[in-house]
Formats: C-alpha cells, structure tokens, sequence
C-alpha cells in the first residue's frame, strides 16, 4: 500500500501508529495541513506488494517498483523478486 500511517490524530496510543492499517484506514488517517490539498488511494495490495518507489509520468501513470524481498532478503537467499507494476 503506498499510503502509510504518518499523520495519526494526537493522542492515539502506541500500539494504533504501529498496526497495519487497512487502505480506508490509513487514508482517514492522513491530516493535510493546508486548505484545497486533497488525498487519494491510487492503489493498495494486492495489486502493489511491498513498494519500494513510485513515480508518475507527464501523462499521470503511476509506476511502482516492489521488492517483494524486502526489507528482509535472507529469507530466500539467492533470489531477485522484485518488480515494476503500471497502475
């Protein structure tokens, strides 16, 4: 999911910024400090899976890198598992 629980309302415990939120959920969660700014979910698993680094071109499309090792690539010694997805 590109989105991530930065942002989430003063006061909420610890153990809530740490859980994994569902893409509704880490959307409500974002706060955009400035009037007119807006957020979108443009994509979420399992479309993505474990992104790692997204870019758009001049014509809106969304390009995401994945590492589905990542961020731990002892698991499967020897192996290349990432991807580039269009969305």
């Amino acid at each position: 999911m590109l989105l991530t629980s930065f942002g989430l309302a003063d006061g909420a415990v610890a153990a809530e910024r740490t859980k994994a939120l569902s893409p509704t959920e880490a959307l409500a969660a974002f706060q955009l400090g400035e009037p007119g700014l807006r957020i979108e979910l443009v994509v979420a698993e399992p479309l993505v899976v474990d992104p790692v680094a997204f870019a758009f071109d001049e014509s809106r499309r969304l390009y995401v890198v994945e590492d589905r090792g990542y961020p731990d690539p002892i698991d499967k010694p020897g192996t290349t598992e990432g991807a580039i997805v269009l969305a």
